[in-house]
């Protein structure tokens, strides 16, 4: 069973149906892509700064009632939340951030990097080019 790692611009887009045709249609673009993974046994992977930034940008862009929902139902999608730590972020810092000083990677993203180097994934379900400029494969494509 391959590992996808979820982050938080897709798990957004799937939350919100949105206002706009832009956004329903990334609406239905992330429901596909995590039903197209579960229906080829992906098993789910992310971090605790991707489910802090989700309901975050939840606050932002809906309601605290829906942020509230998914903090509260996020654990029965069933994914592996991998807890940061100093050292795991002084590597994003060193490996991701200081060293492509030509990209603009976030600290969430350059920790979400290390985890899927550190267990072979080469997956994400994402929205962020930025999963592409480090080299991984981006779901949808």
């Amino acid at each position: 069973m391959a590992e996808i790692l979820l982050d938080s611009g897709l798990l957004l887009a799937h939350l919100c149906r949105g206002r706009t045709p832009e956004a329903r249609a990334s609406h239905r673009r992330a429901d596909a892509a995590i039903r197209g993974a579960l229906g080829v046994g992906g098993r789910f992977v992310t971090t605790n700064l991707v489910v802090a930034e989700t309901h975050q940008l939840l606050l932002i862009r809906d309601t605290r009632a829906t942020g509230l929902a998914f903090l509260r139902q996020f654990p029965d999608l069933g994914a592996e939340v991998i807890a940061s730590s100093r050292e795991l972020e002084a590597r994003a810092i060193g490996d991701w951030i200081e060293r492509y000083h030509d990209h603009d990677f976030s600290l969430c993203d350059a920790v979400s990097f290390v985890v899927m180097k550190e267990r072979g994934i080469r997956r994400a379900l994402t929205f962020d080019r930025h999963f592409a400029a480090a080299g991984f494969e981006m779901l949808p494509a």
